[in-house]
């Protein structure tokens, strides 16, 4: 599908997902246009890069360059049917690409690496593919997530190797044919598509038997392969963990050998374990581990993963992408590591309403934990709202007496407020938007 006469046509291009896709075609020399709905800090960063994007379904808006050419049309999972633009091609027989289909169009030709896990997967994919960076390695990768540094969430060095994530949401991993896989974690989690955790479980069993040669498997996943733990002894394993300032110093165990005082830039026992994955992904198609474990020392970090984005004497920010408890939960656990004597106050904003109406007794669970709790409107990203699930009935199941509901627009206002040292901004949704504007009033103050 990768040919100079097509022009690339992709909707809902504002996603992490599809940003990606996009970025790795322009930088391929083919030409790429784009539709989303709503202009955002990606759409606006691809527009800067060249892409043409327009911001109204109607068809009247899809480029002459689109129709009156060879075009290949890509959709992400959040457009429906209802799409204007997305009918128009579906009537008119375009070529049309789900963005799952596509991303195997685009490995299934070199050594593909797919990272799955309903939690990990995006920190994992990008700590390995900065280890493939300081090695040299003739590779692509696609993140989920922005890398700190250079701002991107793609990188393209070469064909010999493609990192991509998997993702579990409606069935997409199930897509890849990949060389080589990984699994980081599973848990409960969309299921308006899977119905129960029984039936995920399936579903990442068949997604590891299409991993055409090695798996690498976090040690509690009952699927058979290379393991990797920080908890317990496996193929892949760490020892003698010390917490320092900025992150951890461990040694790790490995098929063959050990290697000691190895630092990792981060913080969060989570992290450590995605680096771990990262390392015996690493290790087992032929880099060096005495090279790899040297790179954790420089992982510049991915956007929203736990990333401190303001901290003084008396107030330090954190913003996450945390939207599922459990995520919550390594967020918390990570804080009280890190801020053992301070007072915690969590701003959540829940993203989709079927998984904060499947997950609600977790949530409020969860976010009990916190000192002071903030719950903003539900984000409803693909999907419309659902009877009698909504941020208040979530709110009064939190056990915390300082639980407040708040809009949006309100946020800055009640941040202002806020007694405790510790302030976390979590969820997967516009959150993020809104806390670019409080760190920069912080900065200013």
């Amino acid at each position: 599908m990768l040919k100079e006469k097509y022009k690339y046509y992709l909707i809902g291009i504002g996603g992490i997902g599809m940003s990606g896709i996009a970025r790795y075609l322009k930088s391929l020399g083919l030409v790429v246009f784009g539709h989303d709905k709503t202009s955002s800090e990606i759409t606006d960063a691809l527009i800067n890069e060249g892409i043409k994007i327009n911001f109204d379904d109607s068809k009247k808006f899809i480029p002459i360059e689109i129709i009156n050419n060879e075009s290949v049309i890509i959709y992400s999972s959040a457009i429906t049917e209802e799409n204007n633009q997305f009918k128009y091609f579906k009537r008119n027989k375009y070529r049309i690409f789900k963005r799952s289909e596509f991303l195997f169009e685009l490995t299934k030709n070199s050594n593909c690496i797919a990272i799955a896990g309903t939690h990990g997967k995006t920190t994992t994919t990008a700590i390995l593919t900065h280890i493939f960076i300081e090695n040299n390695i003739h590779f692509s990768s696609l993140i989920g997530g922005v890398f700190k540094n250079n701002k991107t969430n793609m990188i393209n060095m070469g064909n010999k190797y493609f990192i991509v994530e998997a993702d579990e949401y409606d069935r997409s991993f199930l897509d890849l044919k990949p060389k080589i896989g990984c699994i980081t974690s599973i848990d409960k989690d969309h299921l308006d598509i899977y119905k129960n955790l029984s039936t995920l479980k399936k579903t990442f069993v068949e997604f590891s038997d299409n991993i055409l040669e090695t798996k690498i498997i976090e040690k509690t996943i009952p699927i058979e392969g290379t393991t990797y733990s920080i908890n317990e002894k496996a193929d892949y394993y760490v020892e003698e963990i010390s917490r320092l300032d900025n992150g951890y110093q461990f040694n790790i165990i490995f098929p063959g050998g050990r290697i000691n005082k190895v630092y990792f830039n981060q913080l969060g026992k989570h992290n450590l374990s995605n680096a771990i994955a990262a390392i015996a992904i690493s290790n087992e198609i032929g880099i060096e581990i005495e090279k790899s474990v040297k790179c954790l020392a420089k992982f510049p970090g991915i956007k929203r993963r736990f990333e401190i984005i303001f901290q003084s004497k008396n107030k330090v920010l954190i913003d996450d992408y945390a939207h599922h408890p459990k995520e919550i939960e390594v967020v918390y656990n990570t804080l009280n590591e890190t801020f053992p004597n301070d007072q915690k106050c969590v701003f959540f904003q829940p993203h989709l309403y079927s998984r904060t109406r499947d997950l609600m007794n977790e949530f409020a669970k969860v976010l009990g934990l916190f000192d002071t709790v903030y719950i903003l409107d539900i984000y409803p990203a693909r999907e419309l709202p659902i009877p009698k699930v909504n941020s208040f009935k979530l709110a009064s199941l939190i056990s915390c007496s300082n639980t407040f509901l708040i809009s949006k627009n309100q946020l800055l206002d009640e941040v202002k407020l806020v007694k405790e040292k510790i302030i976390s901004f979590l969820g997967a949704g516009d959150i993020g938007e809104e806390v670019k504007k409080i760190r920069k009033h912080f900065i200013e103050i």
